[in-house]
């Protein structure tokens, strides 16, 4: 119940440095708070803990193991987004590439009609045309040969980076949906600690008024056991709650690293 009432003071505590930083210098968070919480009850012995405590505790770790999987996300997301921009750069410097090379285009079949229109008076500038034509038509060749390459490797970005991009909004959403069910899980463990402190003050004021009656204390034992009895079915749920998101964090974690894996076999074979 100590350790309980402790865990309640340290959330009371970032909640009090979040409304004013002038009248505290505590600068926890609800996670950190979890953590410190847990790593007091791990230091003592793990035997002790009642399953309350156990259950705070393996609350901290999942949420450390949500704050890493975050920030790994996000640090993929602006990753994406970064070659996102340096794809649309070499875009960009590709379609000025290929205008200039249908300027040229344009310019030296300017320059070949107009030494057509000279080689009718003078026919000793036909084999001069005649090369120009070659490497003209060399030269187109070239270009739409070039122009399909850099096409089919453009749509080849673009689709790898649409992929990414999707994957990544589906995993933020999916980061989303733990928060949410974390948020839940800390607003029923908040529920449950209240109903806790209401048992316990309600034990304390019938103590009093039925202390001279070996009946009425009777009846407090079997409120009591009531009580503990939904306590226990309580804890009982929250504690499947927690291992089912558990287990949820460590699919995510595998298919994640099956898509890194994935990605890192593309890159390596481009």
């Amino acid at each position: 119940m100590d350790s309980i009432k402790q865990i309640i003071q340290n959330v009371g505590l970032v909640k009090s440095s979040n409304n004013s930083n002038n009248k505290s210098d505590v600068n926890l968070t609800k996670s950190e708070a979890l953590q410190r919480t847990a790593a007091a009850l791990e230091a003592n012995d793990s035997s002790n803990l009642t399953p309350l405590e156990q259950q705070f505790v393996d609350l901290a770790r999942i949420s450390t193991a949500k704050d890493s999987i975050i920030e790994t996300q996000r640090a993929e997301i602006r990753k994406i987004h970064d070659e996102l921009h340096a794809l649309k750069k070499k875009t960009k410097e590709v379609k000025e590439e290929l205008q200039r090379s249908e300027l040229r285009c344009r310019a030296q079949d300017e320059e070949l009609t107009m030494l057509r229109n000279l080689g009718k008076e003078q026919t000793y500038m036909c084999d001069r045309v005649n090369d120009l034509t070659k490497r003209l038509v060399e030269a187109k060749d070239e270009t739409d040969k070039i122009t399909a390459e850099l096409n089919a490797k453009i749509e080849l970005e673009i689709t790898k980076a649409t992929t990414l991009e999707k994957e990544s909004n589906e995993k933020s959403l999916k980061i989303t949906e733990f928060e949410a069910i974390l948020g839940r899980i800390q607003h029923e463990n908040y529920d449950l600690k209240k109903d806790l402190e209401i048992s316990d003050a309600k034990l304390i004021e019938q103590s009093l008024q039925f202390a001279n009656s070996s009946e009425e204390r009777a009846g407090i034992q079997d409120y009591l056991t009531a009580e503990n009895t939904t306590l226990i079915e309580k804890n009982e749920k929250l504690q499947q709650k927690c291992e089912e998101l558990t287990k949820k964090c460590e699919e995510m974690e595998n298919l994640w690293n099956a898509k890194i894996q994935e990605a890192l076999k593309q890159e390596q074979r481009t």
